[in-house]
């Protein structure tokens, strides 16, 4: 199973490179967007960016996204409408990607909103369920499938004092339960792409920073 991973296009601001990337590389069996496709409030662009990925491979091929910082909010809903059924939008929940051989589990962690916390739930509160929620949807994808991606926006990756480290939260849910793969984006300016933390292989897939549409064989990077 081959996979495909980009974010940060900020479409338009990046779109015609995208596009150019897009002929370069093979066609995958799936396609993640790892948030910030679109500048924020600009929603009706995240529709060229389906119809690029389309035009280029088809309609056939699966594309899952999860939502950037760029993203939030109203534009939710307005970029579900945009795509319609054509692209999965994972935001604190999972899918499976059955192939003819081997199955891929993804689940997407969403965006901390804080406009949408009430005086009754503490931010200890939030990022207990948090835990508790991915650590059980990656557990039962470990269970069912044979790969495992976190698809994600923001690093998880701890300070520059500690760069092979994953910040609290996520290392607490993941104990036990690492996937195979966390994709995820926004880091625009980093030097090196891919870091390995136990059995897990880190990829920022901001286009910014790898200025290409990067491939994923399964166990191997392309």
């Amino acid at each position: 199973m081959r996979i495909a991973a980009v974010a940060d296009i900020h479409c338009p601001r990046y779109l015609i490179e995208f596009i150019t990337e897009l002929k370069r590389i093979k066609k995958p069996d799936v396609f993640l967007l790892a948030g910030d496709m679109i500048e924020a409030g600009r929603f009706h662009e995240y529709q060229q960016i389906a119809e690029a990925i389309n035009d280029r491979f088809g309609s056939q091929i699966s594309i899952v996204a999860c939502f950037g910082n760029d993203e939030q909010g109203t534009d939710k809903q307005s970029i579900r409408k945009v795509v319609k059924d054509r692209i999965r939008f994972l935001d604190g929940d999972s899918c499976e990607i059955h192939g003819l051989s081997e199955s891929l589990g993804i689940f997407g962690v969403p965006m901390f909103d804080a406009a949408k916390n009430n005086e009754k739930s503490t931010i200890q509160d939030i990022m207990d369920k948090r835990i508790k929620t991915m650590h059980d949807e990656v557990l039962e994808l470990l269970t069912k499938c044979d790969w495992t991606v976190l698809l994600m926006h923001y690093s998880p990756l701890s300070t520059d004092s500690y760069p092979e480290s994953l910040i609290w939260w996520i290392s607490e849910a993941l104990e036990n339960t690492p996937p195979n793969w966390i994709v995820h984006g926004h880091i625009h300016y980093a030097t090196n792409p891919e870091i390995q933390i136990g059995p897990t292989r880190i990829m920022n897939v901001a286009f910014p920073a790898t200025r290409k549409i990067t491939e994923i064989e399964l166990g191997k990077t392309i």
